[in-house]
């Protein structure tokens, strides 16, 4: 009986850690969705380890109901079921049973979510894998939770199964059932609710405000150059690419940091489909002869422009949207050392007139196309002044492929 409960206090503790790293990948699919995440990938290791990745793909989501939602409520019914039997029913047969079937049941999805990833994603989600991890090692552990033993593995446990089930009420056993199936449908439920709210909440004018601001907008005429490959583009090619969006930007500017937020997870899903190109619109007298508040908004675009040279221009990017507020000369000079820039060719890049001289020539760009506010878009050869939601974006990307469509 000691070794049984020693079994189901390692259970319950990985029940409960599988709950942490479940909630934590619900967040992560919903900063995503809402367009809250930050500019900086929590577990991007190499091409192939990308949370944000599989978090947007079709898989991380049965209907409205995200996975990670789903696994937090599996993890809560097993941890009722096994606090119960160890607090007040010690070695009830009926529940080690359904926690046996339970952390089965959770083998089996490891089984079919490592091979999606390998096989169709050719992507892995680190916090996935230790949620794998754990539903591998409940398995053996709610194994001799249920009274089986590993020595006479098939024929043994058949006839141990067959004799514990006769000793079971049955009455019993569809009662734990419908209380594991109750747990983990509410816990399910509030997870999506929760993820429901929050994207809702973010989507204020609803889905297709996107579209209904750019329909309203007048088509402009723009210097090609804006548009020329360089460090600072990624995404489709011009020729290919569905959508294209220009956007100009101030690296201090909170409003342009949640237009960055939202097109990360847009730009992720569609990144064979959308041209992005950014361009720096720094406000600051040292640059800019429209002035401005932000004292350090110049020297964070010729950070960028330096990263960019160095073809490390979107690394830098996303750490001084991060870390916006708190931008200063040494901050820069440690945002290159984390990206791994070269350090003499950075500060070099720095004092060079030709780096101010090309934040100059894009201020005058946004000058051009009468920029009043950051962030400002160019999206398809119109002006959009303000960011999008995800949702928003992809409502508007939607739209492009139908005129496409209707086109040939």
């Amino acid at each position: 009986m000691a070794r049984k409960k020693t079994f189901e206090i390692v259970a319950t503790v990985l029940g409960f850690i599988g709950f942490g790293l479940s909630w934590k990948l619900l967040q992560i699919h919903m900063d995503l969705k809402s367009g809250q995440s930050s500019m900086q990938s929590s577990c991007l290791i190499g091409e192939t380890v990308s949370c944000e990745e599989v978090a947007l793909s079709a898989f991380s989501q049965l209907g409205p109901v995200p996975l990670a939602a789903a696994a937090m409520g599996f993890y809560a019914a097993l941890i009722i079921l096994l606090l119960w039997r160890i607090v007040f029913e010690p070695g009830k047969k009926e529940i080690g049973q359904i926690v046996f079937n339970l952390s089965t049941a959770g083998l089996v999805m490891v089984v079919v979510m490592a091979s999606i990833s390998t096989f169709v994603l050719a992507k892995f989600c680190a916090w996935c894998a230790c949620l794998w991890a754990i539903n591998v090692l409940l398995w053996p552990v709610s194994f001799k939770i249920a009274g089986y033993g590993f020595g006479s593995f098939l024929t043994g446990n058949l006839n141990s199964f067959s004799a514990e089930k006769r000793e079971m009420s049955q009455g019993s056993v569809y009662s734990w059932m419908g209380i594991a199936a109750a747990v983990f449908g509410l816990v399910t439920l509030l997870g999506t609710s929760v993820e429901v709210n929050a994207v809702e909440k973010m989507n204020r004018g609803g889905v297709d405000r996107a579209l209904r601001k750019y329909n309203g907008a007048k088509p402009i005429s723009i210097d090609p150059e804006i548009l020329a490959d360089g460090a600072n583009v990624k995404g489709s090619s011009a020729n290919k690419a569905i959508i294209s969006i220009v956007k100009f930007s101030d690296f201090q500017c909170p409003a342009c940091k949640a237009a960055a937020q939202s097109l990360k997870p847009f730009f992720l899903r569609n990144k064979d489909k959308v041209r992005f190109v950014y361009r720096n619109y720094p406000l600051d007298s040292k640059c800019n002869s429209g002035g401005g508040s932000h004292s350090m908004a110049c020297d964070a675009a010729y950070a960028s422009i330096c990263a960019g040279k160095e073809k490390k221009f979107f690394e830098m990017h996303d750490l001084l949207f991060d870390d916006y507020r708190e931008l200063t000369a040494t901050y820069l000079k440690d945002a290159a050392k984390m990206i791994g820039l070269d350090e003499a060719k950075f500060e070099a890049c720095l004092k060079d007139p030709e780096t101010k001289k090309q934040v100059e020539k894009e201020v005058a760009w946004g000058q051009s196309i009468e920029l009043r506010a950051t962030p400002t878009f160019i999206v398809n050869g119109r002006k959009i002044e303000g960011g999008f939601t995800p949702m928003q974006w992809e409502h508007l990307l939607r739209g492009f492929e139908k005129q496409r469509a209707r086109a040939k």
